[in-house]
């Protein structure tokens, strides 16, 4: 999937019962554009409340990878916009609102945030937007997509990994 960055290209996902999440996102980009806050930036996937609210996101900024969710700080992470294929993995505990951000490898590069709280509710889920506004639009491409509605174990995260790098990298 080739994604432009303007607010009609983009993918819908419902996730009707959410608790933990895993997500794997095979992507090549050079988008670098940089906002000045998380929801602005370009996103790779992003969650909308039940109220059409921006509430997550894993995004770019500056072409650096990040998290975030609603009223909780802007971070950053792992430059990514490079015009490569790389494996993203992002896995959210949704009771203790860590969320761990893995790049192209099995455990090297692992950062875990603290974005505090629950992810209020999101019913649906975009690639390569927010779907509520022409704001986060990415341009990209996507080769692979994978969503968990748990949070995998180390050892499934390495095996996924292990087989996305193979089929894309």
């Amino acid at each position: 999937m080739r994604t432009n960055g303007d607010s009609l290209s983009k993918c819908v996902f419902p996730i009707p019962d959410f608790a933990d999440l895993t997500i794997f996102v095979v992507l090549r980009t050079e988008d670098a554009r940089s906002a000045g806050n998380w929801w602005e930036s370009p996103v790779i996937v992003g969650g909308d409340a039940a109220g059409d609210k921006r509430d997550a996101a894993l995004f770019l900024s500056g072409g650096q990878l990040g998290f975030a969710r609603r009223n909780t700080p802007f971070q950053t992470a792992f430059a990514i916009a490079d015009g490569a294929p790389h494996v993203v993995s992002l896995v959210r505990v949704r009771g203790s609102g860590e969320t761990t951000i893995r790049v192209d490898a099995d455990s090297a590069e692992t950062q875990t945030i603290d974005a505090g709280g629950h992810i209020q509710d999101p019913n649906t889920w975009w690639l390569a937007s927010h779907g509520i506004d022409g704001n986060g639009g990415l341009a990209a491409s996507y080769g692979e997509v994978l969503i968990y509605t748990r949070a995998l174990s180390p050892g499934e995260i390495d095996e996924v990994g292990v087989y996305l790098r193979a089929r894309w990298l």
